[in-house]
């Protein structure tokens, strides 16, 4: 994929700028932002419709992306989803190991109490009046 000159979409100073933008592989039209950070600039393709202005999107991205990268971080803790975990020399396979659950644990209590509740009633007879 080839990008247009960026230096043309930016502003000589820090800031954002845009410029519609077309792709062989896009059905819907989308926008190029390029945004300038002293020296660097960082391209943003994105189908928001121009209602929403170049900075309001640059900042919702970035917010959007870090609660992203959070929720990677986050599940690395548990499972491993960014890897096969060999489970053996033949074969690879996803991690399938069980992941603690403190609801699902005191449901599943909760359950077996109602369980042995049941259990007993039925074997209470009723009593004649």
């Amino acid at each position: 994929m080839t990008l247009p000159d960026l230096s043309a979409i930016a502003p000589a100073e820090s800031g954002v700028g845009e410029a519609d933008w077309n792709h062989g592989r896009l059905h819907h039209p989308a926008r190029l932002i390029a945004e300038r950070d002293g020296a660097s600039l960082i391209p943003i393709v994105t189908n928001l419709p121009t209602l929403v202005d170049t900075a309001t999107v640059v900042h919702e991205l970035r917010a959007h992306r870090g609660a992203q990268e959070n929720s990677f971080k986050a599940a690395r803790l548990f499972a491993h989803i960014d890897r096969l975990v060999d489970r053996g020399g033949a074969s690879h396979a996803p991690d399938d190991r069980l992941v603690h659950n403190p609801a699902r644990a005191a449901l599943k209590k909760e359950q077996h109490q109602v369980a042995v509740q049941m259990a007993e009633l039925t074997d209470e007879t009723p009593a004649s009046r």
